[in-house]
């Protein structure tokens, strides 16, 4: 015979969940630093950024020379 239980939940509201990845850089110089940071993931090939006009035009520069 098979286990069964039960949970009654209380609460009216639906339950909020935050997620996040077990590893957050930021600071000066990050950007620089995402080819180091994606090989260290063991992650290769290619790559979807998705960003407004003016961070594409600041940071396309450096993501073309970071990421091979």
């Amino acid at each position: 015979m098979a286990h069964t239980s039960s949970v009654i939940c209380f609460h009216q509201r639906p339950l909020t969940v935050f997620a996040s990845p077990g590893r957050y850089v930021q600071g000066p110089g990050a950007t620089h630093e995402l080819g180091r940071e994606l090989q260290r993931l063991g992650l290769s090939g290619r790559v979807l950024f998705v960003a407004g006009r003016t961070a594409q035009r600041d940071l396309q520069p450096i993501w073309q020379q970071v990421l091979p």
